[in-house]
């Protein structure tokens, strides 16, 4: 279904996909409506992106998840949030340029896509979560107290607990404080962490580098 404002998330709800649905549990009715009035009490009827909030969860099934990439919050530039963390339906946001230019530093010749958006990267097993899944469009971290984070950190929760966990990229302070939170206390899961891209990071450039060679063994970055 297509989100707009805040009136269409009862409906999504019930589109969350089966198997995370299975795998969460169910996600309790309180905690959805939490969500909802909050969003609508921050938004109103203006509108909200992306037009799917749970996509990256549509294109990485739980037991295809290989590594985390952990995020904040959708670009609140119109047309920009695709669903997916860091990932652009239109155009290049300065986060996504930042971090085709760590691919290519990392391997020379390496030539970014003509459109911005990580699908390739969701279909290797990547999931590209932001712990807060909308946003009021040009409003900037507007949702950001709206509740989300009582499913993001349940899926965070689940991965963690897994036999063999993924690896965790945080990228941010949000990131890192949602999976301090929600990560159990001695979980095996790997973790890298770094500032977030949309910052001024040169002091940390190859920092988030490492994060892609570190991990090439489990996903083509560069296959986009």
């Amino acid at each position: 279904m297509k989100v707009t404002t805040a009136s269409d998330l009862p409906s999504l709800f019930a589109t969350l996909p089966t198997p995370w649905a299975d795998a969460l549990g169910g996600w309790t009715p309180e905690a959805m409506d939490v969500v909802t009035r909050r969003v609508q009490a921050a938004s109103q009827d203006r509108p909200i992106a992306p037009e799917d909030p749970f996509r990256a969860l549509r294109l990485t099934a739980p037991h295809q998840v290989r590594v985390v990439i952990l995020g904040q919050d959708p670009y609140p530039s119109p047309g920009h949030a695709d669903g997916l963390a860091f990932s652009a339906g239109h155009g290049r946001p300065v986060s996504l340029r930042r971090i085709f230019s760590v691919l290519a530093a990392d391997r020379p010749g390496f030539v970014p896509p003509a459109g911005g958006q990580l699908d390739r990267w969701a279909q290797q097993g990547v999931l590209l979560l932001n712990p807060v899944l909308t946003v009021e469009v040009g409003r900037i971290g507007s949702h950001l107290e709206c509740g989300w984070q009582a499913l993001t950190s349940q899926i965070i929760q689940i991965l963690c607990r897994r036999q063999n966990p993924p690896t965790f990229l945080l990228w941010g302070s949000k990131a890192q404080d949602l999976f301090q939170a929600a990560c159990p206390a001695g979980a095996s899961a790997p973790v890298l962490r770094t500032r977030h891209p949309s910052n001024d990071f040169r002091r940390e450039f190859m920092a988030q580098g490492s994060h892609f060679l570190a991990t090439a063994h489990l996903v083509d970055w560069w296959a986009l």
